[in-house]
């Protein structure tokens, strides 16, 4: 990937293109979603058994402020749309079990 995923823009993004109060909170959540999913791909080298490099990578932390890469599993990509929801003043946060 040669562009940095850059949170803070694709919120930018969302309120250039409409007006303050013109979105629901569903309207919000529904937006960001879509504009992070187009910047995203899952990364094949997760494997869902129990090996060791599958825990890394299910463990590994995203740092929201310097995402250089655009492959992540989708406990990550939750993490990421967790935070970019945040940063947009809607309250959530991922459930794990």
């Amino acid at each position: 990937m040669s562009k940095k995923i850059d949170l803070n823009k694709i919120i930018n993004t969302m309120n250039e293109r409409f007006p303050e109060g013109s979105l629901s909170e569903l309207e919000k959540t529904r937006f960001l979603y879509l504009e992070l999913g187009k910047l995203l791909s899952f990364d094949i080298n997760y494997i869902s058994a129990h090996d060791r490099k599958s825990e890394d990578i299910y463990w590994k932390p995203v740092d929201f402020d310097n995402i250089e890469s655009n492959k992540f599993i989708c406990r990550q990509m939750a993490d990421m749309y967790s935070e970019l929801l945040a940063r947009a003043g809607i309250d959530s946060k991922p459930e794990w079990d």
